[in-house]
Order: structure tokens, then C-alpha cells, then sequence
């Protein structure tokens, strides 16, 4: 226990976890006081959310997103679709970093890799996509503008909320690799 010089130690008193505090709120003002971060009626969360999307909108490249449709023929074991079928492209705004081109060679030749992490606003992917969002199996064409090899479709790996504001999710993001001429992922 810190001394507190200001107070002798007869005078120091605890209170007990479950014992009653003394103050002039009620109870629904104690559990539910005016400055608590969770409030889902705030103001802030819709002033945080439009910030984001501004953010996007300014910091953003324009992007192709084709939802892959479901499908009967979806394998639960193997967690894959042999024949996937994409729904029409819809065009968002999303901020991504390009990351370097390296090219391996691997037994069935040459083989360009690349990875990035793509940033949607999440307002603007559920205004879009519903409660359905992107999800892993979606494909993303991104403006890559390299010289040499240009990938431009992208599958998605990995999509979740980022961003946190006051327990309110603000991004929704997706890390995504290149398709290196796979014909069945095809979206067009």
C-alpha cells in the first residue's frame, strides 16, 4: 500500500468490493454513467465512421471486388469450390500497401508471389455486400501499376475488423495473394 502522508494511518478506511459507496447518482446512473467509452447511441461512433470512409476515399485506389457465389459442390474436407463461379464485379475504394515483386523458380517455372493487406472502409463493404461482407474466396483486382509483371487479381486469404473506436469496428480488412494463372479462379 502507497503511505498517504496527508492522512494518519487511524483515519484510513477501505471499502469492500460489494459494500455500498456513498454517492448522489442512482443506481442506473452508476452502471450506466454519461462519459462510458460503449455506447452504441453516440454521436462519436458516426463521426468516427464517416472519418474513415473519408480516409479511404482520399488515401484509397479503386478496386474491383467479385464476390464468389456459394455453391453446392463446396468441399467441407478440403475447404475448396473445383469449379467457383463469381458474382459481377463492384467497385470500392480500399487503401493497400504494394508490396515488392519477387519471382521464385520453382519446378513448374517461374512463379511471381505477392501478398499485400487491403483496407475497406466497413460501412461502404456493408452498404455493398450486407451482412455477407468479403470473405475468404472473394477476389480483388487492385491497381498494381508495376513495369515489369503486373499482378492484378488477388484472393482473398484472410478478412477481419480492424480499427477500433470506442468497441465500434471501422475497417474491414482482407490479406490477399496473387493468382498465378489458375483458370478455375478465374472471375471473368
Amino acid at each position: 500500500m502507497i503511505h498517504r502522508f496527508s492522512k494518519s494511518a487511524e483515519t484510513i478506511t477501505r471499502i469492500a468490493p460489494g459494500q455500498q459507496r456513498i454517492g448522489h447518482r442512482d443506481d442506473i446512473a452508476k452502471s450506466n454513467p454519461l462519459i462510458q467509452l460503449h455506447d452504441s447511441e453516440s454521436l462519436d461512433h458516426g463521426l468516427a465512421g464517416s472519418i474513415a470512409e473519408e480516409i479511404i476515399n482520399i488515401n484509397g485506389g479503386q478496386v474491383v471486388v467479385y464476390a464468389r457465389t456459394d455453391s453446392e459442390s463446396f468441399d467441407e474436407v478440403y475447404e475448396e469450390d473445383p469449379d467457383p463461379t463469381y458474382k459481377a464485379g463492384k467497385r470500392l475504394k480500399a487503401y493497400f500497401v504494394p508490396q515488392p515483386i519477387s519471382a521464385q523458380l520453382t519446378p513448374w517455372g517461374v512463379d511471381v508471389e505477392n501478398q499485400a493487406t487491403v483496407v475497406f472502409s466497413k460501412e461502404q463493404v456493408r452498404g455493398e455486400f450486407g451482412d455477407r461482407m468479403i470473405r475468404i474466396g472473394d477476389v480483388v483486382e487492385l491497381p498494381y501499376n508495376a513495369s515489369a509483371v503486373r499482378p492484378d487479381r488477388y484472393r482473398v486469404l484472410n478478412a477481419f475488423d480492424s480499427g477500433n473506436f470506442k468497441y465500434n469496428w471501422l475497417y474491414w480488412s482482407c490479406n490477399v495473394e496473387n493468382l498465378t494463372d489458375d483458370i478455375t479462379i478465374e472471375p471473368e
